[in-house]
C-alpha cells in the first residue's frame, strides 16, 4: 500500500484494538505502511527494533527535512562480478547533505529520529562499560542488536537471503583458503534458520566478504565496488556509534581492512586495523581471563573459535600493514608465549572439537598446526621484527640488541624451515594455505636482514662492547639476504604455477610485501655486479606481481615503488 510524503498511510488503520494517531517513526521515516498498533506496530515487531510514536509536538515537515533528497534516493542494480546475479538493489548513494535541516553545521547527522534514540531508556551500554568495566560485571550488558540496515541514513540495499548464500558460497570458495576467520557452520546455521538478513551487522558482513572475494578486473566492477564500499564504510560508522559490537560486526571489520590493505586504499587500511583492535579489546577477546566479556557468554567451541581467529586476523593485519610504516607503535601489544593459536582449519569447518596449539610451543617442537596458525606464528614474529627495527637502542644495550636480532633471525629461519617442510608435503591443489605464513617470514627475516647489513663503517652503530658479535651479525644479515630472496624466488614461481592451475583467487595479498622486498634486494645486487641472473629474477618478479595487479591492486603500488630502481645494463631489461 502506498504511503504519502510525510510517511503517512493513505488509509486509516483498521479499527480493531488501539492505535496511534500517527505512524511511528520508523514506517514515516522509510515510508512504510504502519499498523500503528500499540504499544509497537507490526513491522518493528517484526524486524525486533523498538517502536517509537512521535509526540503531538513532532511535526511530518521535521521528519521529512531529515531525510535524503531526491538526487540522493536514485536507485541503482548492484550486479554480483562472479555469478553475474543481482545480488543487490534499490542502492541510494551514500552521499549526507550537510546543509539539511535539523542536521547542524558538522558531518554527520544529530542523533534525532536516529537508532540510537529508540534503544531503551534504562540501557546501560555503551557509556557505563567504558566508564567502569568492573562496576557492570554484575549488569546485564550486551551490545546493540536492534539497529538494521535500514535504519541507516543514506544506505539502501536489500539483500535478500538467496543473495547471501551466493555471497557466502564464493567467498568460502576463495578467501577462506587462505584467511579462514568467518565461521562456516555459523553463518551456514544462520542462513537455514533466517528468511531474510536485516541487521545492519549482518548485512555489512556480507557487503564486506563480497568486496573482497571478487576482483575489480573490469571497468564495471570496479565502479561497483567503490559504490559498496562507500556503503558499507557508513554502515560500520553506525554500529560503532550504536554499540553494535557483534561477531559480525567485527567480521565485517576485519574483511573491510582485509579489503583496503589488499587494494592500497590508505590510509583508510591503518586507521580501520586500529579500529579492529579496538572493539577486540571493547569485546575483551585479547585477555579472556582478566578482561570483562561483553555480551552472554558463547557457549559453541565453534563460535568461541571464531573470536580467536577474528582477533588473531587483528594481529596479523596490523604487523603486515606496519611492516613498511616505521618507527609507528602497533595499537596491539606484543603476543605472550602462552597465547593460544588457532585449531585445525578443516575440523573448525566442520564444527568438530580440536586441539588449540601454543604460540611458542608449537614453533620450537614439531606439533600438527594448521597453515592458519603457522600464518598467526609468522606474523607474531614480523611484529617482533618490526619492533625491533623501531627500537632506538641505547649504545649501551648494543651487545642486548645484537643478541636479540641474532635470536629473531633464528627463530624466524627455523619457523620459515618447518613450514617449508610441511609445504612440501601438502597435497599440490592446497599448497596456496601455505604461501601468507612462507612470505609473513620471509617478510620478516629481508627487514631484519636490511638493518643489519650496513657495511658502511659511519652507518654501523659502534656501540658495545663485543665487535665480534656485531661483525659476525653483519655477515649473516649478508648471506641471510642472498638465502631469503632465493625462498622468496622460488615461492614466486610457486605463485605463478598456482595461478595457472587454480587462479588468482589462491593466491593471498600477504605475499606482496615479500615480493617487493626480494624484487628490491636483486635490483640492488644487479646494481652492484650487473649480474644478468639477478636482473632476470627481478623480471620474474615484477611479471609475477603485475599478473596480481587486477586481483590485488596494491601490487600495482608497489611495482610504481620499484622504478626507482630502474636502470638498463648491457642491453638487458629495463626494470
Amino acid at each position: 500500500m502506498e504511503t504519502n510524503e510525510n510517511g503517512a498511510d493513505s488509509n486509516s488503520a483498521g479499527s480493531g484494538g488501539a492505535h496511534a494517531e500517527q505512524s511511528c517513526v520508523a514506517c514515516r521515516r522509510l515510508k512504510r505502511k504502519c499498523s500503528k498498533d500499540l504499544p509497537a506496530c507490526s513491522l518493528c515487531t517484526r524486524v525486533g527494533r523498538e517502536c517509537e510514536y512521535p509526540s503531538p509536538r513532532s511535526t511530518p515537515d521535521r521528519l521529512h527535512s531529515a531525510r535524503p533528497s531526491s538526487s540522493v534516493r536514485n536507485s541503482s542494480v548492484w550486479q554480483t562480478p562472479a555469478t553475474g546475479q543481482k545480488a543487490f538493489r534499490d542502492h541510494q548513494d551514500t552521499q549526507i547533505r550537510l546543509d539539511s535541516p535539523g542536521q547542524g553545521d558538522g558531518v554527520l547527522p544529530t542523533p534525532t529520529d536516529s537508532a540510537s534514540s529508540r534503544r531503551p531508556k534504562e540501557s546501560k551500554f555503551p557509556s557505563a562499560w567504558y566508564i567502569d568495566s568492573v562496576s557492570s560485571r554484575g549488569m546485564d550488558i550486551g551490545p546493540t542488536t536492534n539497529l538494521t540496515w535500514s535504519d541507516i541514513e543514506g544506505v539502501r540495499v536489500n539483500l535478500t537471503m538467496e543473495d547471501a548464500r551466493q555471497i557466502a558460497q564464493h567467498y568460502f570458495r576463495t578467501v577462506h583458503e587462505w584467511f579462514p576467520i568467518v565461521s562456516y557452520m555459523r553463518i551456514h546455521r544462520f542462513q537455514n534458520s533466517n528468511n531474510e538478513v536485516i541487521a545492519a551487522d549482518s548485512v555489512g558482513m556480507f557487503v564486506a566478504m563480497h568486496l573482497v572475494s571478487n576482483d575489480t578486473s573490469r571497468e564495471h566492477q570496479a565502479e561497483t565496488q567503490a559504490v559498496m564500499y562507500r556503503s558499507l564504510k557508513m554502515a560500520l560508522l553506525n554500529c560503532e556509534q550504536h554499540g553494535q559490537f557483534t561477531t559480525n560486526y567485527l567480521a565485517a571489520l576485519v574483511l573491510t581492512c582485509l579489503y583496503e590493505m589488499a587494494h592500497a586504499i590508505y590510509p583508510a587500511a591503518y586507521f580501520t586495523v586500529g579500529a579492529c583492535a579496538r572493539t577486540c579489546f571493547s569485546m575483551g577477546l585479547h585477555d579472556k581471563r582478566f578482561a570483562t566479556q561483553l555480551g552472554k557468554h558463547v557457549d559453541t567451541w565453534t563460535e568461541a573459535e571464531e573470536r580467536r581467529r577474528l582477533w588473531w586476523a587483528t594481529l596479523i593485519l596490523e604487523r603486515y600493514i606496519n611492516v613498511g610504516f616505521m618507527f609507528r607503535p602497533i595499537s596491539t601489544h606484543i603476543i605472550k608465549p602462552n597465547e593460544i593459536i588457532p585449531a585445525s582449519d578443516e575440523d573448525w569447518d566442520r564444527g568438530e572439537l580440536a586441539v588449540n596449539p601454543l604460540l611458542v610451543m608449537s614453533i620450537e617442537a614439531r606439533t600438527n598446526v594448521a597453515p592458519f596458525a603457522r600464518t598467526c606464528q609468522a606474523a607474531h614474529l614480523l611484529g617482533r621484527v618490526s619492533q625491533h627495527i623501531n627500537d632506538h637502542a641505547d649504545p649501551s644495550d648494543a651487545d642486548f640488541h645484537f643478541q636479540e636480532a641474532d635470536q629473531l633471525q633464528r627463530a624466524a629461519s627455523a619457523l620459515l624451515a618447518i613450514v617449508q617442510q610441511e609445504h612440501s608435503e601438502t597435497e599440490s591443489s592446497l599448497r596456496h594455505r601455505h604461501f601468507s605464513a612462507m612470505a609473513l617470514c620471509c617478510s620478516a627475516l629481508l627487514a631484519l636482514y636490511d638493518v643489519h647489513s650496513c657495511i658502511e663503517t659511519e652507518a654501523i652503530d659502534s656501540g658495545g662492547r663485543d665487535k665480534g658479535a656485531r661483525m659476525e651479525l653483519q655477515q649473516i644479515a649478508i648471506d641471510g639476504f642472498k638465502r631469503v630472496s632465493a625462498v622468496t624466488l622460488d615461492l614466486t614461481e610457486e605463485i605463478q604455477q598456482t595461478m595457472a592451475a587454480q587462479g588468482l583467487d589462491r593466491i593471498s595479498p600477504f605475499v606482496m610485501n615479500a615480493l617487493y622486498q626480494a624484487a628490491g634486494t636483486y635490483a640492488w645486487y644487479a646494481r652492484e655486479n650487473g649480474s644478468a641472473s639477478h636482473l632476470g629474477a627481478l623480471q620474474k618478479i615484477r611479471d609475477v606481481m603485475a599478473l596480481l595487479g587486477p586481483r590485488w591492486r596494491v601490487a600495482d603500488d608497489y611495482l610504481e615503488l620499484l622504478k626507482d630502481t630502474e636502470f638498463e645494463h648491457g642491453g638487458g631489461c629495463t626494470m
